[in-house]
C-alpha cells in the first residue's frame, strides 16, 4: 500500500535550551552545539522557501551497498512545510498541581539555566526521498541558528547541490541532517478509489469503490 500513497505528513520535534526534558528524550532532538539562539522568524522564511515542487536532490541520503548507483527521480512536491512553537503550559494543563508558572529552566546553583523550548516541524508532501524529512529539519534549524542562510538553501534547490560541495569542502548537507529519534509518520493519504477495510483479527485489505460496491451488492 506505501506505493500507492498520494501524500505523507511527518512530524519532527526538536528542543534548544540548557537542559533536556527528562521526559520526552527518547523522541524529542535536543539540539546541541548551535548555540542558544533560535531565530523562528528567519526558520519560517526557509520552510517557505522549500514548499513547492523542486528538485530535493540536495536534500536526500546517499545509497548505500547495493543501492549505489542507482538513478532515482528526485522530483518532490511540499504542499506544506511549517514550524510551530510547543506552549509550556502543556504540563499544568494536563495535571491538577498547584502551579502557576513552569517551565525547564530557571534558577539552579545561583546560575541561570536557559529555559527549553521545544518545537514541532509538520512536512507534508506527496513523497519524500530517503532522510529527506531529516534533512529538510535539519535545514530549518540551521537556518534558525545562523549556521546557514535561506539563499543557501535556495542555492541547492536550484543547483542541486549546497555551494560548499561545489567548492570542494565537506559540505554543509553533512551536518544538518537531523538524527532519526525525533521524526514520527503522522498521516498517509490515498486516492478516493483505494479504501481499507478492516477484520475482526485486525488485518487490512484495500479494494477499490467498484470492487466495493460489487461485493455489498453480492
Amino acid at each position: 500500500p506505501s506505493l500507492d500513497t498520494v501524500g505523507k505528513t511527518y512530524l519532527y520535534t526538536f528542543s534548544i535550551g540548557d537542559m533536556h526534558d527528562p521526559m520526552r528524550w527518547r523522541h524529542v532532538w535536543h539540539v546541541d552545539g548551535f548555540g542558544r539562539d533560535f531565530d523562528l522568524d528567519l526558520s519560517r522564511k526557509a520552510a517557505n522557501a522549500l514548499v513547492g515542487e523542486h528538485d530535493f536532490v540536495a536534500f536526500r541520503g546517499a545509497f548505500r551497498g547495493s543501492e549505489r548507483g542507482r538513478v532515482q527521480d528526485t522530483v518532490c512536491t511540499l504542499s506544506d512545510l511549517r514550524i510551530t512553537e510547543e506552549r509550556t503550559s502543556n504540563l499544568i494543563d494536563a495535571v491538577d498541581i498547584p502551579l502557576t508558572e513552569f517551565s525547564v529552566g530557571g534558577e539552579y546553583g545561583g546560575s541561570t539555566i536557559n529555559p527549553l523550548t521545544t518545537y514541532t516541524v509538520s512536512m507534508t508532501g506527496d513523497r519524500f526521498l530517503y532522510k529527506m524529512g531529516r534533512f529538510l529539519v535539519g535545514t530549518i534549524v540551521a537556518v534558525g541558528h545562523g549556521k546557514i542562510s535561506v539563499d543557501d538553501v535556495k542555492y541547492a534547490l536550484d543547483h542541486g547541490i549546497w555551494e560548499s560541495e561545489k567548492e570542494g569542502g565537506k559540505g554543509k548537507k553533512q551536518h544538518i541532517c537531523a538524527p532519526a529519534h525525533g521524526l514520527v509518520l503522522n498521516d498517509v493519504q490515498y486516492d478516493d478509489e483505494i479504501n481499507f477495510h478492516w477484520t475482526g483479527s485486525n488485518r487490512w485489505s484495500t479494494q477499490s469503490r467498484q470492487e466495493k460496491h460489487s461485493w455489498e451488492s453480492a
